[in-house]
């Protein structure tokens, strides 16, 4: 993570504006304002979708996509700025207890990876638990 210091004005200019207690900002503005540091910011710059006609930088002025097929032109920028933003591109925290099946299987992927390293340190204890827990989810998953 990279921390900047700026003054009320500068932040202004940015699009970022302090209210009250929290900080506000525009996100089309930290979207250009992040893509016009990367390495291939040439390259985003010239990128253009084949189907609806957006440029990037009519995306990082309004902050939205024009089709379906956006994602895929300007999946890498948006992909960049989430990593350098966040911790990831997957979601590692807290969910609720109604989890969906596709989620469910992460959680089954997950803790299969767990089961195997338990296993390979001779953790047997915590393997069953573990196992328990997959034949768990797993059970759930078909109901």
């Amino acid at each position: 993570m990279r921390r900047i210091s700026i003054c009320q004005n500068c932040a202004a200019q940015q699009g970022i504006q302090q209210q009250g207690g929290s900080i506000t900002f525009n996100l089309p503005s930290l979207l250009a304002a992040m893509a016009s540091v990367t390495p291939n910011s040439e390259r985003i710059q010239s990128l253009v979708c084949p189907s609806c006609g957006l440029t990037s930088e009519k995306f990082q002025e309004v902050g939205r996509l024009g089709c379906s097929k956006c994602f895929d032109i300007f999946g890498p920028l948006i992909e960049q700025v989430i990593k350098r933003t966040q911790s990831g591109t997957a979601h590692k925290g807290l969910a609720p207890s109604n989890l969906t099946p596709m989620t469910k299987s992460s959680e089954i992927e997950t803790l299969r990876q767990k089961l195997k390293e338990a296993i390979a340190s001779e953790r047997y204890e915590e393997a069953a638990r573990v196992r328990d827990r997959i034949k768990l989810l797993e059970k759930e998953s078909e109901v």
